[in-house]
């Protein structure tokens, strides 16, 4: 059975249980008990997913169940880091909004075409038949990010598995993620991890080697 994302579920439970061992938790019964109650819907539903599926299909299936487990940690914890450590204060996203599957679709079609340096948010919105305008807030609400922002946010978590992974020249990195320069993989690099993309490669291989 395909299970969802490990890192986000510990922090939820670690967050539950921070609530109800405190003498004054951070929120009332009634949220934690809500979030409480999301995190065993979703524990349910990652068990519950059949084993016979293709390989096509379990990687939908794993994005819809991440991004669901992203969205109730966003709820639980505010300014939460992402597993990895990057720290991105994400509102919390509006059910209304968040149910809508216009929501997965996007994302869902950042993720296929994020390498793609000609992607616009005016170009999807026109796929999806929805106005920029609206798709912007529905993907405000899914993740708490701009369209612009998310599709760094992808392209900058490619290019870390491709540096830590693979033995590409930066160039040759940026070009693969969406970037036309290096230039421009390092300033969102920079400001996503905090680091230069040499720098991160660096640490990745004395990380190994240790």
């Amino acid at each position: 059975m395909m299970r969802a994302a490990p890192p986000a579920v510990d922090r939820l439970h670690a967050w539950i249980e921070r609530c109800q061992m405190a003498a004054a938790p951070p929120v009332d019964a009634a949220e934690a008990a809500a979030v409480a109650a999301a995190c065993g819907a979703l524990v349910r539903m990652a068990t519950a997913v059949p084993s016979g599926l293709s390989t096509a299909q379990q990687q939908i299936v794993r994005r819809v169940l991440n991004e669901a487990w992203a969205r109730v940690l966003r709820l639980a914890v505010p300014a939460a880091a992402s597993p990895d450590g990057d720290q991105r204060g994400a509102a919390a996203p509006r059910p209304s909004v968040v149910g809508d599957r216009r929501a997965e679709r996007l994302l869902a079609e950042i993720d296929r075409r994020y390498a793609d340096p000609r992607l616009t948010l005016t170009a999807v919105a026109r796929q999806l038949a929805v106005s920029p305008s609206h798709l912007t807030q529905i993907l405000k609400a899914a993740s708490g990010r701009t369209f612009g922002a998310h599709v760094h946010v992808r392209r900058v978590a490619e290019a870390r598995r491709l540096l830590a992974e693979s033995t590409l020249s930066v160039k040759e990195i940026a070009s693969r993620v969406g970037y036309a320069t290096t230039t421009q993989l390092d300033r969102h690099f920079r400001k996503i991890v905090q680091r230069p993309p040499t720098v991160y490669r660096g640490a990745q291989r004395r990380a190994r080697e240790e």
